[in-house]
């Protein structure tokens, strides 16, 4: 499994945000990536407040809310699921804005891959280390579920779009 997740982190490269052909493909190996994953971390991030991305609460320029590592089965199981379901429904246009809310750190075979996620601008951006690799579409229809794992992981969930103020969790 080593050669083969090293050829995926490879092939990201090679299909960056160019064509929705190439999007569709780099969707497709990051769900390849995800299924082998040793360890998934889900991410819940501010979209309006940009930092420097070296700063430690930093996701790749956004600032860090929480996180919580998937570890039982039934919950990385509906996490595979949603995240499989909104990536391949196909969805017209990207919007103009991104505004993330959520991401997720992919750790195999000592390599990591980020995914930040904005579901409100069907888009979602690849970075291996800090360099983005690529970019592809996905649906809303994940969110509920991102939300409700943050929620039972006690992470502070981001505002809904159009809403400035958080959700703090519950004890």
């Amino acid at each position: 499994m080593h050669g083969s997740f090293s050829g995926m982190v490879a092939l990201l490269v090679l299909f960056t945000a160019g064509s929705p052909a190439r999007a569709d493909e780099t969707s497709k190996k990051v769900l390849a990536i995800l299924k082998q994953a040793e360890q998934i971390e889900l991410i819940s991030v501010d979209p309006y407040l940009r930092i420097d991305a070296k700063q430690p609460d930093s996701f790749h320029g956004w600032k860090l809310l929480g996180q919580t590592t998937i570890k039982d089965a039934e919950q990385r199981k509906k996490l595979l699921t949603a995240y499989e379901e909104g990536v391949t429904i196909k969805v017209a246009g990207v919007a103009k804005c991104f505004e993330p809310r959520h991401g997720i750190r992919v750790v195999h075979d000592g390599k990591t891959i980020d995914l930040v996620i904005c579901f409100s601008c069907i888009r979602v951006l690849v970075y291996s280390g800090e360099e983005q690799q690529g970019s592809f579409q996905i649906e809303e229809s994940p969110r509920a579920v991102f939300d409700q794992l943050l929620k039972d992981a006690k992470v502070r969930l981001p505002p809904p779009p159009g809403v400035l103020e958080f959700e703090e969790p519950k004890p």
